[in-house]
């Protein structure tokens, strides 16, 4: 709110004057001041539009403070409404968030070194793996291949058999450095049939053995049902890569033939 005082008779008015005007109350000569009123009740003088407070004591004040509920003990507080936009649960103190906090977390049993852990119940829902293993260490090398006496010979003899000549790989279509990838690891099945089995390359092999493995880790219970669905995403893959291998063999058949 604005008013605009003379400054020779004090003469008040609420519309702004125009420029260089003069009171002419009584025949006075004096021209208007702007004055503002504050927050706190008092008018001041400005000449900067963007002014709204008379006084650093009031711009350091909270201007508008609304009453919250504490999400940890439920007691009620008042907060500046600035310190309230950018978070959803609110707290009296840094004690009530800590103890807040703290019941947001688990404690769990590491199942590769039997050590014992908090995880956030978060983190457990959107991956079982995190709620398995304390650690990225503990949770690859339980994940690692346990050989057999008959693992190498055994998986030779069907390479040999099932895979001869060139192989592609599965996901980008490439032949050199091919491996052959079990979908679900040896060790959790000792299967080494063909619908376990699919060429990959070294590159796909790493990231397709890390993609899988924490689904595999939370299908444990169920290992078929993950075996069939990783079968079937790697198959239909294999597939197109197939078709866009041989449309390509085609096309460098057709320009040969056309020279």
């Amino acid at each position: 709110m604005d008013k605009w005082v003379c400054q020779r008779c004090g003469n008040e008015i609420t519309d702004k004057p125009y420029k260089n005007q003069i009171c002419n109350k009584d025949g006075c000569k004096g021209r208007y001041k702007q004055l503002r009123l504050c927050e706190c009740g008092k008018w001041f003088y400005t000449s900067d539009p963007n002014r709204k407070y008379c006084s650093t004591e009031c711009t350091a004040k909270p201007k508008h403070s609304i009453e919250l509920e504490c999400a940890y003990c439920g007691k009620t507080f008042k907060r500046a409404v600035s310190n309230c936009k950018n978070s959803k649960l609110h707290f009296c103190d840094i004690e009530c968030q800590r103890l807040y906090e703290k019941t947001l977390k688990e404690e769990r049993t590491c199942k590769y070194c039997g050590k014992h852990f908090t995880v956030r119940k978060s983190a457990i829902e959107k991956t079982n793996a995190s709620g398995n293993y304390c650690s990225c260490e503990c949770y690859y090398k339980a994940m690692e291949k346990e050989e057999s006496p008959y693992y190498r010979a055994d998986f030779g003899r069907i390479k040999r058999r099932n895979f001869k000549g060139k192989q592609f790989c599965a996901i980008c279509g490439t032949t050199k450095d091919i491996h052959i990838h079990h979908i679900i690891p040896f060790k959790l099945t000792q299967d080494n049939s063909l619908d376990n089995l699919i060429p990959l390359c070294s590159k796909h092999h790493v990231q397709i053995e890390r993609m899988s493995e924490p689904f595999i880790s939370s299908m444990a219970d169920d290992l078929p049902t993950a075996k069939m669905l990783l079968n079937n995403i790697l198959r239909e893959r294999q597939t197109c890569t197939r078709f866009v291998l041989k449309r390509i063999a085609e096309h460098h058949t057709s320009q040969y033939k056309a020279v």
